[in-house]
């Protein structure tokens, strides 16, 4: 969805109205089915919902805070969640059924590598560390080392590297499905919010005529920023859903950008 001029006041109608779309499953969707099988399904509900939860929390902040108070750092960091799970899923998308696996088998590396270093940290010269590690190791790994090692073992050979699960990083995942202006234009701005740069430290220095001021409070254009970019990811990731799933028309989730016109009638 290509960026519209609209008010913050609109694109706020905009997420409002997508989520409302999002939640409007028809009961016979609620078990969707797609010929990639259950991981594919399962996935893409998984990024439905936590998309959804995304979006929640927004409006949510936006109700509490208002405009003046909101906060835009994590307005941003929120976002920039959004666009991962929508570039996320539109890869996955191209190989469903090959990628979701990966995708998911992909969770016995990193459960691999959780265990690797808590049993490294119980030997930490740091005692807080080592009795930490300790614990946690008692708790969560003791029992289930032999497991994970086999499942670690059995799909170690599926994966280009073991520090991606695709072998790519997003950049590139993004450049596959046609998102590379999204990323150049919108990711990077959003990742100076997320790290503790100079973007991000900016944010919250005011210059006024009696001097500097630092200060949480944001401005309409920058709430306005956020939910433009929210507006735009979720009606991109709603779109490929409705796609994959038949659960609306594009056009379904096209009107939703109609504010103003529906405002009037």
């Amino acid at each position: 969805m290509a960026t519209l001029f609209l008010t913050t006041q609109e694109h706020i109608k905009v997420v409002k109205k997508l989520k409302n779309l999002a939640k409007s499953v028809p009961k016979k969707q609620i078990q969707p089915q797609h010929p990639a099988g259950i991981y594919y399904i399962s996935l893409m509900q998984c990024f439905l919902l936590h998309n959804l939860s995304i979006t929640n929390s927004l409006l949510i902040l936006r109700k509490r805070y208002g405009l003046k108070w909101f906060p835009v750092n994590i307005g941003y960091i929120l976002a920039r969640s959004l666009f991962e799970t929508e570039v996320t899923a539109h890869y996955i998308s191209l190989k469903p059924t090959e990628y979701s696996e990966l995708y998911i088998k992909y969770n016995y590396i990193l459960k691999k590598k959780e265990m690797d270093f808590c049993k490294k940290h119980r030997n930490s010269q740091d005692p807080q560390w080592r009795e930490s590690s300790v614990l946690e190791w008692q708790h969560r790994f003791e029992k289930e080392e032999s497991k994970i090692n086999e499942n670690y073992n059995k799909i170690k050979g599926l994966f280009v590297s073991e520090k991606k699960w695709s072998g790519k990083d997003l950049y590139q995942m993004a450049i596959d499905v046609d998102h590379q202006e999204a990323y150049e234009s919108f990711y990077s701005k959003l990742s100076t919010h997320a790290h503790p740069t100079i973007k991000m430290a900016d944010r919250y220095l005011k210059i006024k005529p009696n001097g500097l001021v630092w200060s949480l409070q944001s401005n309409e254009l920058e709430v306005g920023d956020v939910f433009s970019n929210v507006a735009s990811f979720l009606t991109c990731f709603l779109t490929l859903y409705s796609k994959e799933f038949k659960t609306w028309k594009e056009e379904d989730v096209i009107k939703c950008w109609n504010v103003k016109r529906i405002d009037k009638e």
